[in-house]
């Protein structure tokens, strides 16, 4: 539409400051619901670091099998992360920071819509296994609807969400450097 992103960032000010908020208010959840988290420590972080391995990795793998230049590539791969995270990588990346949000936002919507119902029909109950797959795959849409799921879910989604940022700003850099070999 011909809008810079410096321009945009002016006008959705108030939404930026606005998630300061909800992310201490996410946090708050997860404090309430922290005993959940005892004992599974370990498949948390295993689930984090695979899905955002995997995620990473067959970004890259069909992106070269289907021709696409770096940037495209580099714009695609942090699409499991919350927006101003992926806009950062994307940017250290050689992609272009304005569109990977714009994807980042359609892979949200599209995993917050069909995320429940393939949780459902996968026949899965757990609600540890529930916040991490909404939260770590369609970030915060996603967390929207594991509260709509329940408040455990929703505060696994709202950890999933920082996990699964931390995990692929580490590891989309040394995917890429190990990749390069290949």
């Amino acid at each position: 539409m011909g809008i810079e992103y410096e321009v945009f960032r002016k006008g959705t000010q108030v939404i930026h400051f606005m998630l300061g908020p909800s992310v201490v208010a996410l946090g708050y959840v997860l404090f309430e619901q922290v005993k959940y988290l005892h004992g599974n420590v370990l498949s948390i972080l295993t689930s984090i670091t695979v899905g955002a391995f995997v995620g990473i990795v067959s970004v890259m793998g069909i992106g070269y099998l289907m021709g696409a230049d770096e940037v495209l590539i580099a714009m695609m791969q942090p699409k499991s992360v919350t927006t101003p995270i992926a806009m950062s990588i994307a940017e250290r990346s050689g992609g272009i920071p304005s569109l990977t949000a714009v994807i980042v936002v359609g892979v949200g919507i599209f995993g917050s819509i069909t995320g429940p119902v393939l949780l459902k029909v996968m026949g899965i109950e757990s609600k540890i296994a529930k916040g991490l797959a909404l939260g770590a795959s369609s970030h915060g849409v996603g967390t929207a609807a594991a509260i709509q799921l329940g408040v455990v879910e929703g505060a696994i989604s709202g950890l999933a969400i920082g996990l699964m940022g931390i995990a692929t700003a580490i590891l989309v850099p040394l995917v890429t450097f190990v990749l390069t070999f290949f």
